[in-house]
């Protein structure tokens, strides 16, 4: 019901309503089992099992270790822990996983927009976690947005004037899996909380563990000079630095000449 997928009701499922290991046997791979066991006698009648946990850092790695992917996250925190609650799915037929495809879709495009909204304050070492394994459905930069992306990493280009290609960077590179251990986690952190979450420069200062703003931009320049070389390759990047920082600079040159 939470998900709004009409097909869900006509498939079987089973939810995994609390999982405990005692605090000394913890670490030991027995949640991990657990799970596994569940899945394996439940596989030939069942399409899909379902969970929920208070949203942290942990619990998130160890359901996506074991195979679920989080398909919700709640507007608001619970009184009682402080915590969102992520509802997270595993397939074990075809069609289950016809349905967790579709869910996953849909929960990162709500997810990516609700970054600058609902889940403004949510710790950005968590949005990375929630995203881990789910794969973000997003067009390709255009010509335009990685132009002010390298002009913003190279050349020094106001952030403002640079946001909405910063942003579709950020999305690509950071929110999956294929970029993200480009960067230091604290600048991971920095990027979302800045260009996606849109925290004001005190708060991202204190995240990434650095004083004042200049120092954050001079952090987000360096951080988009990576994303870009794991998302173009280096002969194209390079092609573009060439053609854009000596444009700019031969414009400055003209400007001083008159």
């Amino acid at each position: 019901a939470h998900l709004g997928l009409d097909n869900a009701v006509s498939l079987r499922c089973a939810r995994i309503q609390r999982i405990v290991v005692q605090p000394d046997k913890q670490g030991q791979g027995l949640g991990q089992w657990m799970l596994k066991q569940i899945g394996t006698q439940l596989k030939d009648r069942t399409d899909y099992l379902a969970s929920s946990y208070g949203a942290d850092r942990p619990l998130s790695r160890f359901w996506n270790k074991a195979g679920y992917q989080s398909v919700r996250l709640s507007d608001k925190p619970s009184a009682a822990s402080g915590l969102r609650s992520a509802l997270v799915l595993r397939a074990l037929s075809p069609a289950g996983q016809r349905l967790i495809g579709q869910a996953t879709i849909e929960f990162s495009a709500q997810f990516v927009a609700q970054l600058g909204s609902s889940l403004r304050e949510l710790d950005p070492a968590m949005v990375i976690e929630l995203c881990r394994g789910n794969k973000l459905i997003l067009a390709a930069m255009n010509p335009a947005q990685l132009k002010a992306a390298v002009l913003f990493a190279y050349t020094g280009r106001p952030y403002e004037s640079s946001l909405t290609a910063l942003q579709l960077l950020a999305q690509k590179s950071l929110l999956s899996d294929s970029a993200c251990a480009s960067l230091q986690e604290k600048a991971r952190q920095l990027y979302i909380a800045r260009v996606l979450q849109h925290q004001n420069w005190k708060r991202c200062a204190e995240i990434a563990g650095i004083s004042g703003k200049q120092a954050c931009l001079n952090l987000l320049r360096n951080s988009t000079g990576i994303l870009l070389e794991a998302y173009a390759s280096g002969e194209a990047l390079q092609a573009l630095r060439q053609q854009y920082v000596a444009s700019r600079q031969g414009t400055s040159s003209a400007v001083v000449s008159r």
